[in-house]
């Protein structure tokens, strides 16, 4: 099974044709979105997004759709979940950005052990207005990359937890832009990842490759 969710509008591709799933719903809650996902088996799949303000996660159970609540940051004004990679059922990784009280724009990352999403720390980068961690790729249980960007520096965000901790990669950066963005990456294994986005003021797309010790 293929699945892709978009928008709180899922459909799914059995036999060559597409047909749209009915999504759970927060009640009460009209803007509501789901913009990543990632499907560690055949009847297994997670989305994830925002309900309003808040973060929001849906698992596929092979024949529905059930809302997950995954905890919000305390005081965060907003927060949006934009990416999920699952390596096993009980081990997923999810990243996005959320206002924090300060009004100020930071990583956010969530983990599913198999039973609740929690909170784990990020780091963000010095001097930028805003960061945000837009994709995800998990090669093995305990490593995930996450890229992103952070508005006011040059460079393109990059982080890789190592099953304990989240830390900031550096990045190369095209000459002449105003700004790096990474939006999606996928990681075939822990030592080899491609992450893709654009680089505004300069003409071409992005593309970065990690090999194991540096981009």
């Amino acid at each position: 099974m293929i699945c892709a969710t978009v928008l709180g509008t899922s459909m799914a591709n059995a036999s060559g044709n597409w047909a749209i799933q009915p999504t759970a719903n927060p009640s009460g809650v009209r803007d509501v979105s789901l913009g990543g996902i990632s499907c560690p088996s055949t009847t297994v799949c997670f989305a994830v997004g925002s309900a309003g303000a808040l973060p929001l996660v849906e698992r596929w159970n092979g024949s529905g759709w059930v809302i997950q609540t995954p905890p919000g940051p305390i005081g965060a004004e907003s927060s949006e979940l934009k990416g999920v990679s699952c390596f096993a059922t009980n081990a997923c990784t999810a990243v996005g950005d959320y206002v924090n009280n300060l009004g100020v724009q930071v990583t956010l990352a969530e983990r599913w052990d198999g039973s609740s999403w929690t909170i784990q720390p990020t780091p963000n980068k010095k001097g930028a207005y805003g960061n945000v961690l837009a994709g995800v790729s998990c090669p093995s249980i305990s490593v995930c990359i996450a890229v992103g960007d952070s508005p006011g520096v040059v460079g393109a965000l990059a982080e890789r937890w190592d099953g304990s901790s989240w830390t900031i990669q550096p990045t190369p950066n095209k000459k002449g832009a105003y700004g790096n963005v990474l939006a999606g990456v996928s990681c075939p294994s822990i030592s080899v990842c491609i992450a893709v986005g654009d680089s505004p003021g300069v003409v071409g797309a992005l593309a970065e490759r990690w090999d194991g010790s540096s981009w």
